[in-house]
């Protein structure tokens, strides 16, 4: 199921709210229901998980667009170092790591 995360607009907070992050309690997750009864129809309870996906376009030959593109080109590369070293015999251990926060 596809939905938005948001949260509630700057201009409806206070001056002080403005400056702090929004902490996760106060996010919302818009799936496009009309009520809480068609949300539990669907499946959606509070406490569910949410994952948060967006998909990498091509912008032109040489040009991508996609959220976190630091993190995900920090994936692949080193998946590609993974690849290379594979078949190679190394002196030491090798640790890599994935991490999100």
């Amino acid at each position: 199921m596809i939905g938005a995360i948001s949260a509630i607009a700057p201009h409806f907070l206070s001056p002080e709210a403005r400056l702090k992050p929004t902490i996760i309690a106060n996010m919302l997750v818009d799936f496009g229901f009309s009520s809480q009864a068609e949300a539990y129809k669907s499946g959606i309870r509070e406490g569910n998980f949410v994952i948060c996906e967006f998909p990498t376009f091509f912008l032109n030959d040489k040009r991508l667009l996609s959220k976190a593109i630091d993190n995900r080109m920090g994936v692949i590369l080193r998946l590609e170092v993974l690849e290379q070293l594979k078949n190679k015999q190394l002196d030491y251990d090798l640790y890599v790591g994935f991490s999100v926060q």
